[in-house]
């Protein structure tokens, strides 16, 4: 019987009993051929702080650039976009640490930065406010064997009396493909589960800017139909992976 692994550089491969690897699209690999053009604009702004922020000190001649810096200082400006994202995937990845740690135990783990603190002080807030019941499962490998393709859910707990299938942001917003990647978790999930439907979806949104923790149901902010939502966006979801797999394909 083969099975799925996730290597070091989070990748997904299908081994096969006789040692073959074949290498599986991840969730969050497919739906990120999506352009996402806010992205732009903010790299540009944060380009545009980095030097404006050297101003006063280039005016006053505190800061005084020869050709070489000047470039140098060009280039660190260019990187700054890429470096702020960095940071927050740290943060991010983090949090996911902790809350998975909180979830097991019921303890908030100690050591974390500050950052970290404030996002899993927010989700022990939100999750008690909740009612959250039974964990079922927390950072759990999934595959979908009819269309090909794995990825990591988040948590499937209980809340009230619904089993939801709930993945923890720390962004700024919630986004459109928040719910795609719902979708394909929960249908990947009843796959390998078929005796424990997905019963309702969520994003748990912990702000870095508030502290806050934000509840998005079907990864939406306004009021949202379950069935609904899920049946659009795994189909949205579909047409990605073919793209994909088109993209992909051996000549």
């Amino acid at each position: 019987m083969s099975q799925v692994i996730l290597d070091a550089r989070h990748r997904y491969w299908k081994v096969d009993d006789d040692g073959s690897k074949t290498r599986i699209p991840g969730v969050t690999t497919v739906i990120g051929q999506l352009d996402k053009p806010a992205l732009i604009g903010w790299a540009a702004k944060i380009t545009a702080r980095y030097l404006i922020d050297r101003i006063p000190d280039i005016v006053a001649g505190n800061l005084v650039l020869s050709p070489e810096d000047a470039e140098k200082l060009f280039y660190q400006a260019k990187n700054e976009p890429n470096r702020l994202k960095e940071e927050a995937g740290a943060i991010g990845t983090q949090a996911h640490t902790a809350v998975e740690y909180y979830l097991k135990t019921g303890r908030i783990p100690k050591g974390a930065t500050e950052p970290v603190q404030q996002a899993i002080g927010a989700f022990v807030s939100l999750h008690a406010e909740m009612g959250w019941g039974e964990v079922l499962a927390s950072e759990q490998l999934l595959y979908s064997p009819t269309y090909c393709y794995c990825g990591t859910l988040d948590v499937v707990a209980m809340i009230g009396a619904r089993r939801y299938l709930v993945d923890v942001k720390t962004a700024k917003g919630f986004y459109s493909e928040m719910p795609m990647q719902l979708a394909a978790y929960a249908e990947a999930w009843e796959e390998m589960h078929p005796d424990l439907p997905i019963e309702g979806m969520g994003v748990v949104r912990l702000s870095k800017e508030d502290g806050l923790p934000y509840w998005g149901e079907n990864g939406i902010e306004k009021p949202s139909d379950h069935a609904t939502v899920r049946a659009v966006e795994f189909q949205k979801f579909l047409c990605l992976l073919t793209y994909y797999e088109l993209n992909h394909r051996e000549a």
